[in-house]
């Protein structure tokens, strides 16, 4: 899929809140999240620096979308 502001390829995967986020689709080294096959689809799980392996590791895309600031709603 593509981000509906920037047309970047993205992956979505639940979180560990249990909503979707989207995830650059580009693996990246310095990411912080391993990506897990379920039986829904893909869960997105925090890896912390120390506890890196290989990988593949990716980026939340509400970092890297230069337009992340209009997707995010306020909390109440």
């Amino acid at each position: 899929m593509a981000c509906r502001s920037c047309n970047a390829d993205v992956i979505w995967a639940l979180g560990p809140n249990g909503k979707t986020m989207p995830m650059d689709a580009e693996p990246d080294p310095a990411g912080a999240w391993e990506l897990r096959q379920i039986a829904d689809g893909l869960a997105a799980l925090f890896v912390a620096p120390d506890d890196r392996d290989a990988g593949p590791y990716y980026t939340s895309h509400f970092v890297t979308c230069p337009f992340a600031s209009q997707h995010r709603r306020s909390r109440k």
